[in-house]
């Protein structure tokens, strides 16, 4: 009895999901056809009323499927951020795990990023690991 609420209720949730998702598929449809829709208004208006510059018509035209390519290349972007199963979580890389494998710029003794600037925890000697011996005042960085 369980594993049948269990399995109705994955059920469920899959084709919300499913539902979420091609419901983005739905408006990328529809910006195509409304931008269509737009551009044969466009262009009869055009044909009918000449007094309307074609420069006008035009640069409407390239705006117009200009932000519907942007529109679209956003949704799709959406689209591939979330996740395959649950739509309504977002995808996260998540930082590289630290190798334990030392800096070169620590070595030569270069200034770095990672090795002179640490916000929020530390002001200057103190944020070099060696201590005082290890802060260079003259060049503000840890040795």
């Amino acid at each position: 009895m369980d594993s049948a609420i269990s399995g109705k209720q994955r059920m469920e949730f899959l084709n919300e999901n499913y539902f979420e998702r091609n419901a983005v598929y739905t408006k990328i449809i529809i910006t195509i056809v409304i931008c269509l829709g737009l551009f044969i208004m466009v262009t009869l208006l055009q044909r009918y009323f000449p007094i309307i510059p074609s420069v006008i018509t035009d640069l409407f035209s390239g705006l117009l499927f200009s932000g519907m390519i942007i529109y679209i290349c956003w949704l799709l972007y959406t689209i591939n951020i979330r996740d395959n199963i649950n739509f309504s979580e977002i995808r996260l890389i998540s930082p590289p795990i630290n190798t334990g494998v030392i800096d070169g710029n620590l070595l030569a003794g270069k200034p770095s990023i990672d090795n002179s600037i640490n916000l929020f925890t530390c002001i200057g000697s103190s944020c070099c690991k060696n201590g005082v011996d290890g802060w260079d005042s003259g060049n503000s960085i840890c040795k």
